[in-house]
């Protein structure tokens, strides 16, 4: 092997560690959590670490297309689990969100579930990231890390149990939600699994919106009490 050969395979293999290092879970997990405590600081965590992420998503799908087109099962890529955060209203899985503030006893979060509800269902969180707001909020910021979280976690292990085809397909743009997902793989049960996923992260959600429209509610009654 002569001197050139060498060091580009020297090359290849300092590129190839970051690669094994954010497609392998634990490093999804962290990659995950940190696209959303950015964006719980008013960053576009995706922007920050697209970089880094889109070629290894885009060769991901890529092997599972060409696994799918030998008539192979797909293989579940742990960087995928960066998809799970946005399955449900965008980035934080915002959506329980906006329907639990429908109910809500404040004005402004009444007001914040009628502007965020169709946004949320197209996958749009900025709405709802900067409108409760969710950024620099000590209260929503749990559970918009946390069941983001959980749902990804949860996709890993029902994909490498084998209950869900991992994704196959490579599907530019923004669609609502269980379109989105569907499309990557056409697979009925994860409409299914998104469908599950939705009451268990308004659990998650529930007792932070409630501490957190509770608080508003008070600020609001006690300005009508000064202005009386």
């Amino acid at each position: 092997m002569d001197a050139g050969t060498q060091y580009s395979s020297c090359i290849e293999a300092i590129l190839a560690k970051p690669v094994g290092v954010v497609n392998s879970v634990p490093g999804a997990i962290f990659l995950c959590l940190f696209i959303l405590v950015l964006w719980c600081c008013g960053v576009h965590g995706q922007m920050v670490t697209m970089a880094v992420t889109s070629p290894i998503t885009m060769a991901a799908f890529a092997s599972n297309a060409e696994l799918f087109a030998a008539g192979a099962q797909p293989v579940f890529h742990p960087i995928f689990m960066t998809l799970a955060i946005t399955f449900l209203g965008g980035t934080g899985n915002t959506f329980g969100l906006c329907v639990l503030s429908l109910k809500a006893k404040s004005e402004q979060m009444k007001a914040f579930g009628k502007a965020t509800i169709v946004p949320s269902f197209f996958r749009l969180s900025e709405p709802a990231i900067f409108g409760a707001p969710i950024m620099f909020n000590p209260i929503l910021m749990i559970p918009f890390i946390c069941g983001s979280l959980v749902v990804a976690i949860l996709y890993w292990l029902v994909c490498t149990a084998g209950l869900v085809t991992a994704p196959y397909l490579l599907i530019s743009g923004t669609y609502p939600i269980f379109l989105s997902i569907f499309i990557c793989c056409l697979d009925w049960r994860v409409l299914v699994f998104v469908a599950l996923m939705i009451p268990l992260t308004m659990v998650i959600w529930y007792p932070f919106f409630k501490t957190y429209d509770n608080q508003l509610y008070r600020q609001e009654q006690a300005e009508k009490e000064a202005a009386a």
